[in-house]
C-alpha cells in the first residue's frame, strides 16, 4: 500500500482542481446486492460530515418520498456506539439528497483515518477508501 504522502504528491502532479460545484460523489456509491451498498469516501465525508446520495442509491434508503426542505432521522452504528444522523433534501434547484452526521461520528472517522483527513486538507482529489452499508 502506498504511503499517503506518495498519493498526495501523485495527485497534485496530475489532477486538475475540482470546483465546489462539481459532485465527485456521484459515482462513489455502488450497489453490491439487494442488502448492501458501498460508498467510496471522499473529502466531504471527512471535512464536512456529509455525503450526497445519488438518485440511483436513494431507493436503497427508501428516500423517494423525501420532499425538498425535509429531513429524515437515521442512526449510524459503529461497534456498540450509536450516532444520530439524518437524510435531508435541500431546497436547491435541483435539490440534493444528502446524509449528514454530527461531530461525534466525524471525530470517530478522523481518529480512525487521520491520514485521510490530512490528505483532504491538502488536496482536492478523491480517495479509494470504501465503506459498506447494510
Amino acid at each position: 500500500m502506498e504511503e499517503i504522502e506518495d498519493i498526495i504528491a501523485a495527485q497534485e502532479a496530475e489532477a486538475p482542481d475540482i470546483s465546489d460545484d462539481e459532485d465527485p460523489a456521484e459515482d462513489s456509491w455502488t450497489t453490491e446486492d439487494a442488502t448492501t451498498v458501498a460508498k467510496q469516501t471522499d473529502r466531504h465525508v471527512f471535512l464536512y460530515r456529509e455525503t450526497v446520495i445519488p438518485e440511483k442509491i436513494r431507493p436503497f434508503f427508501s428516500l423517494a418520498d423525501l420532499q425538498p426542505g425535509k429531513k429524515r432521522k437515521v442512526v449510524l452504528w459503529h461497534e456498540n456506539h450509536r450516532f444520530d444522523a439524518f437524510f435531508e433534501k435541500t431546497i436547491h434547484d435541483p435539490p440534493l439528497t444528502r446524509l449528514r452526521w454530527g461531530k461525534e461520528f466525524g471525530s470517530l472517522l478522523a481518529s480512525a483515518y487521520p491520514e485521510w483527513v490530512e490528505y483532504f486538507k491538502k488536496t482536492r482529489s478523491e480517495s479509494g477508501i470504501h465503506h459498506r452499508s447494510t
